[in-house]
């Protein structure tokens, strides 16, 4: 599955050097320490919303490089999802309480509020290039056809690959936009790209 596994790989590509980067407070090791729940939900975007996201950015866009040594990550995953800026920083207690303040000043009620809407705006943003909507429903049905029509396949890896295909058109469709957040950021794409030098 092409688009599957391109749909994966920008979405997951930014984590590793940012894990990699990440600094523990001196009390905690990677053994020791419960990883955060870093995964962005998306949400249902408004004009409001969206203009207190563009609103926020300048300040995030500054946090993020005054946190960072130079040339590190915080220059680079603006052409990635915009939730994942800030995720290095995520097992500093001291952070929590700076992020939200910060953003709480835009009107979102935590950083993972913030998080939530830049998750969704990045998923907007990289469905704006594609007219009309990918029709994930045709392409599985003709994936799910040609499994069953595979002689060389027993029953059993039959129903496997199925299975396994199921599961990635479902994965896959956590990264189509929520229906109607296209419609409401048609009027911000430019503005929200040049935001963060798209």
């Amino acid at each position: 599955m092409p688009v599957f596994a391109c749909a994966l790989m920008l979405a997951f590509l930014p984590l590793a050097p940012a894990l990699a980067q990440t600094a523990l407070p001196a009390s905690a090791s990677w053994e020791t320490s419960a990883a955060p729940d870093i995964r962005p939900v998306q949400i249902p975007l408004t004009p409001e919303r969206i203009e207190r996201f563009l609103a926020s950015l300048p300040q995030i866009l500054a946090f993020a490089r005054e946190l960072d040594p130079p040339g590190t990550h915080a220059s680079r995953l603006l052409d990635d999802d915009i939730a994942f800026l800030l995720m290095p920083h995520l097992l500093d207690p001291a952070f929590e309480t700076r992020a939200n303040a910060l953003v709480a000043g835009f009107g979102f009620s935590s950083y993972e509020d913030w998080a939530n809407t830049g998750h969704s705006v990045s998923l907007v943003l990289e469905a704006a290039d594609i007219t009309g909507s990918l029709d994930l429903e045709s392409q599985k049905q003709a994936a799910l056809r040609d499994i069953e029509r595979n002689a060389g396949l027993s029953a059993d890896e039959k129903a496997r690959a199925l299975d396994e295909l199921k599961n990635q058109f479902a994965a896959l469709a956590e990264f189509q936009p929520l229906p109607g957040n296209r419609e409401v950021a048609a009027p911000y794409i430019k503005s929200l790209r040049a935001a963060i030098g798209r």
